[in-house]
């Protein structure tokens, strides 16, 4: 199965990859967004849900998780082929219960037993398949596929991992589940049609028999002509003979004459082929493309998804056309009003930036450095800092990166200070940018949009 993305969705196996991870990281509360995985994955190309998956790929972890789902994967193609192996048997076993005698075979319980309930079966598929926005409806082997599936993905040496995984899987079998299982289904009753004319064409070749038309309740003229109705298409289509008035009589009778034995032997395999093994074929056929094609869109609302939106949504990720300006997103309301100027000089914060210790105060002339805020410790420390001073500062000049996707988090943090001096960002790193693959006109307006948001204030970049 091919693992690329296309523009409508990702394939089922990058899916459940970024699915079972998101799964994981809620159920564990960590969503870290300065990591390696989420850094890489942020400067990277493609829409949202693929920054989303290269990020799930390059996690910790992520290669046995991904091994897993490979495995689960595969072990669903040799389910169904196992399906395809029992219908193969349940075929050759249902032809070997037609005969009447030791040389005689009833066409009647030929065509009602190996035809008539197989054809019937599907007649309710279709008209339970008429539903709009319906996926397929699944079918019995179907149903066993799916359940072997989820017993696999709980049970089967998944580690720690197979409780996020196998809810992964359920929210798939929600999406796509019913279209594989009607793909199963269908690839069941082929392999059952292709068991039942193999082993009939081989004891054809092998054994003489002779044909007869045994009914208890049926009788009249329009049972001839029904007979001859059935196997008009099946000689036109594959270039068979047709059984006349005087032969149809001749098997509602008794038995058909020597000379007729090779007509009805082509007579029963062609109407199994075109009205059982045909549309079923063609059906299983057209469920696998499908599956093979099949593109899911990751849901974006969820929580997991919405921590990592400001982190991983950049430049690449726009999906309004070029040129045209985004929509203007509303202000986000602070807790209090922002605070005035005070009496005290500038200060310097960092706030995560990616330069070392070394590159560390720049030279801003006219601000006292107060420190850096590179995680939560940090950012306590600054904001006990700040309510120490003696003087309340004229402005806070927070030094950002351009390298790093602005993210509402930061934002946040950046607004509480607002609440005790003026806030001023400084975007730094400017010349780190062509290096990392990011256009640095696009982040700044992506930092630029996001500070109004805030209603903070931004200085134009610099490079440190």
């Amino acid at each position: 199965m091919k693992r690329g993305q296309a523009s409508t969705g990702l394939a089922p196996h990058d899916w459940l990859l970024a699915e079972a991870t998101r799964r994981s990281e809620e159920s564990a509360g960590e969503f870290r967004l300065d990591d390696p995985a989420t850094q890489s994955a942020a400067a990277g190309p493609g829409s949202t849900e693929a920054r989303i998956v290269q990020r799930a790929r390059w996690l910790p972890g992520a290669e046995e998780a991904s091994a897993d789902i490979a495995q689960l994967l595969g072990a669903t193609r040799w389910m169904t082929l196992l399906l395809m192996l029992l219908g193969l048997l349940a075929g050759a076993a249902a032809t070997s219960g037609i005969q009447t005698g030791a040389t005689t075979i009833a066409l009647s319980y030929a065509v009602l037993a190996l035809l008539g309930v197989p054809l019937a079966l599907l007649l309710v598929w279709a008209v339970l398949n008429l539903r709009p926005g319906d996926n397929g409806t699944p079918g019995l082997p179907g149903r066993v596929l799916w359940w072997l599936m989820t017993m696999f993905s709980r049970r089967l040496g998944l580690a720690a991992r197979r409780r996020h995984l196998a809810g992964a899987l359920t929210e798939l079998g929600r999406k796509r589940g019913r279209m594989l299982m009607a793909l199963a289904t269908h690839a069941f009753w082929t392999m059952f049609f292709i068991g039942c004319i193999g082993w009939m064409w081989l004891r054809f070749l092998g054994l003489r028999f002779d044909f007869s038309w045994e009914t208890t309740l049926l009788s009249g003229p329009w049972l001839q002509h029904l007979i001859i109705a059935i196997g008009w298409l099946p000689a036109w289509l594959f270039g068979l003979s047709l059984p006349g008035p005087e032969q149809v009589q001749q098997v509602l009778a008794g038995r058909s004459s020597p000379a007729d034995r090779s007509l009805w032997a082509g007579y029963l395999i062609g109407v199994l082929a075109l009205y059982g093994l045909l549309p079923r074929a063609l059906l299983a056929l057209w469920y696998l493309q499908r599956w093979r094609r099949a593109r899911l869109a990751l849901d974006l609302a969820r929580p997991g998804y919405l921590r990592l939106l400001p982190a991983l949504s950049g430049p690449s990720a726009a999906t309004g056309p070029r040129g045209k300006p985004p929509p203007e997103l509303p202000l986000v309301r602070r807790r209090g009003p922002p605070a005035a100027a005070g009496s005290g000089s500038p200060v310097l914060i960092g706030v995560e930036l990616d330069t070392d210790e070394t590159r560390w105060p720049p030279k801003i002339s006219g601000c006292r450095v107060l420190g850096r805020a590179d995680n939560r410790r940090q950012r306590s420390q600054i904001q006990q800092a700040l309510a120490m001073l003696d003087d309340r500062p004229e402005k806070i000049v927070a030094l950002c990166s351009l390298a790093r996707t602005p993210d509402r988090g930061t934002m946040t943090w950046l607004g509480e200070l607002a609440e005790i001096a003026p806030v001023e960002i400084r975007l730094a790193d400017a010349d780190r940018l062509p290096g990392l693959g990011i256009d640095a006109g696009q982040r700044s307006r992506d930092w630029r949009r996001l500070a109004q948001r805030f209603g903070l204030e931004l200085a134009p970049a610099e490079s440190s």
